[in-house]
């Protein structure tokens, strides 16, 4: 569980990092999502895991859902521009990725004092 930690930590602050550039921070953001929907999967489906942070799962499962709603309610709307594609790319998907850091950091201290 260590390694799934601090393999999420590292391509966070390495997407953050590369934010600076911005297109290789959205670039390494994909990566960055799949790494954390597959590890999500795996928590789903471990019951220690499950059974330990089952809320926190769970409301994960909820913020990627509504987001990928939100998404396609956007592209169909029309509404563009720089700051709503960093709101809709950028925040609110480094927001998500945000609050699993802290799962895989929470699952990570479960195990460590197991």
């Amino acid at each position: 569980m260590k390694k799934l930690y601090l393999t999420n930590k590292w391509i966070f602050i390495g997407t953050l990092l590369l934010y600076l550039t911005f297109y290789l921070g959205l670039t390494v953001q994909i990566v960055l999502g799949l790494i954390q929907i597959l590890t999500s999967i795996y928590f789903t489906f471990n019951t220690k895991v499950f059974k330990k942070l089952k809320n926190e799962l769970l409301l994960y499962w909820i913020l990627v859902a509504l987001y990928v709603v939100f998404i396609l309610i956007v592209q169909n709307s029309g509404i563009s521009g720089f700051t709503s594609g960093l709101i809709y790319f950028a925040i609110i998907p480094m927001g998500i990725a945000s609050y699993f850091l802290y799962i895989t950091w929470k699952v990570n201290k479960i195990y460590h004092e197991l």
